[in-house]
């Protein structure tokens, strides 16, 4: 699947609310309908990123699959993202453009 959206790149992140821990050391990364949240080079959690009601969401795979952080447009390079378990609000979270 073809996604046209603004997400390409690399995005820091920072927690806004939510049982969501702090996010300080990870990061995404995102390549057309692909990405992944990195924690340094050792730990790589994939998703897909898919457009659901209109909004994109990042579907993690494997294990995490009932994982999914559905974003919304905040702002030039921002976003603002809510991490869904099981499609319950568990946290809030900001994803800037590393430059």
């Amino acid at each position: 699947m073809d996604i046209d959206t603004p997400l390409d790149g690399r995005w820091s992140l920072r927690r806004t609310g939510g049982l969501v821990p702090p996010l300080g050391l990870l990061h995404k990364r995102i390549a057309g309908d692909r990405g992944a949240t990195h924690l340094g080079p050792a730990l790589r959690l994939p998703f897909s990123v898919r457009i659901a009601a209109g909004r994109p969401e990042l579907v993690y795979a494997g294990p995490l699959k009932i994982v999914r952080d559905r974003l919304s447009p905040a702002g030039d390079d921002v976003w603002d993202g809510e991490m869904l378990v099981a499609g319950r609000r568990v946290g809030r979270f900001r994803m800037s453009r590393r430059r």
